[in-house]
């Protein structure tokens, strides 16, 4: 059998502070992030597996925790004076994969063949663009705030239990 855990955060982040002051003498004022994840968790065994006379046990546990988090802001309680436009760009795009594979087999005619395999994906993604509470534009340009997200998950369990009387 076999056991895979994994764990992964990332953060992306472009930001004004909280309570920052600036003067942008008319220029203008971009912020992006950008992130691109691929996170593959697997357990497998073996090529073979387990295999024995009177029982075969091939268990495999995949367990994927996925947290990524794409941002950007204007802090709570900023001041951008003399702004000319503001573009605001968060862009996440993440690939996940979690495999579990098992087997087991038994060459005895009344053998136990159990082959019990579990994927579990937990993913926590997010991707904002935004401007703070109490926040001070002076601007003379465009305001633009665009947040895209593009994300995949395959959860995959796969088990093979051979022989014996009582196959699981």
């Amino acid at each position: 059998g076999s056991l895979a855990i994994h764990v992964v955060q990332t953060t992306v982040s472009a930001a004004v502070d909280p309570d920052a002051t600036l003067n942008m003498k008319s220029g203008d004022l971009k912020l992006s992030a950008t992130s691109a994840t691929k996170s593959t968790t697997a357990a497998t065994p073996d090529e073979d597996g387990v295999s024995g006379e009177s029982i075969g046990v091939g268990a495999s546990v995949a367990l994927g925790i996925i947290d990524h988090q794409t941002s950007v802001s204007v802090g709570d309680g900023a001041s951008i004076a003399e702004l000319g436009a503001l573009t605001m760009t968060a862009t996440s795009t993440s690939e996940n994969e979690t495999k579990a594979v098992g087997g087991a087999k038994a060459s005895g005619s009344s053998a136990i063949v159990a082959t019990p395999v579990v994927g579990i994906s937990f993913l926590f993604s997010d991707t904002g663009a935004k401007i703070g509470v109490g926040t001070d534009l002076a601007m003379k340009g465009d305001l633009s705030l665009k947040a895209s997200h593009d994300s995949s998950s395959d959860t995959i369990a796969e088990g093979d239990a051979e022989g014996g009387s009582t196959t699981v």
